[in-house]
């Protein structure tokens, strides 16, 4: 496979990891829930730090392999 190819899809990999750590990382500020008026149908807090904890280590390791690359 082409290296470039291969650079694109960990770039894209840590595009999509980085979105949804920002996502949940967001929503799991109950503050900003509130003011956006979106309290009342949120995930439960397990789940959303869930999906944010594992979005973060896809994310860090996504990292190192553009680093290497």
């Amino acid at each position: 496979m082409n290296m470039q190819v291969v650079k694109w899809c960990v770039d894209l990999a840590m595009g999509i990891a980085f979105l949804f750590s920002a996502v949940t990382g967001t929503i799991k500020f109950m503050v900003l829930l509130r003011v956006a008026g979106f309290f009342r149908d949120r995930p439960s807090m397990a789940q959303m730090s869930e999906v944010h904890d594992r979005a973060g280590i896809i994310l860090s390791i996504l990292v190192l392999v553009h680093l290497v690359l």
